[in-house]
């Protein structure tokens, strides 16, 4: 027993020495422009979505405001849900010919998903805030009931 604890102890106050870094930093290096130009420039580039991911990100809205839609109207209507059959009606009643049901149109959104990060990043960002709009609808809903 008191070997094992003199050796934690030993591994206790040698860790802090082992973790340092011995190489000495190399100096910063310096650029042709100034850093706030470099960042707008970047982020500029990053902004920018590629003609297939905008073509897609434009069905996406539609068709996820469409499901939600039709889950709202579920909810008020007091009808079973089905996820399956909800997410097909949303791809068909949006009139997108591109995609004949959810599982090829999520097939292309996560391909999408993977080719273009603006897109992913974007994607998050939109189907969050359709979620939280939706939550806040049957929320109300839900209080017009109660006769709050």
């Amino acid at each position: 027993m008191k070997n094992v604890c003199l050796l934690l102890l030993a591994c206790c106050l040698g860790a802090p020495l082992f973790a340092q870094d011995d190489k000495p930093k190399d100096p910063p290096k310096t650029s042709e422009k100034p850093e706030g130009e470099k960042s707008v420039e970047k982020k500029a580039e990053e902004e920018k979505m590629t003609e297939a991911g905008q073509k897609l990100f434009e069905d996406f809205e539609r068709v996820w405001k469409k499901y939600y839609e039709i889950k709202l109207d579920s909810i008020k209507q007091n009808r079973q849900v089905n996820l399956d059959d909800d997410w097909n009606t949303a791809v068909k009643e949006t009139k997108n010919g591109t995609y004949k049901d959810f599982k090829e149109f999520d097939a292309a959104i996560t391909a999408m998903q993977k080719a273009d990060k603006v897109f992913a990043r974007k994607f998050t960002e939109t189907s969050n805030r359709l979620a939280k709009e939706h939550a806040a609808a049957v929320r109300k809903w839900v209080d017009e009931q109660r006769g709050k």
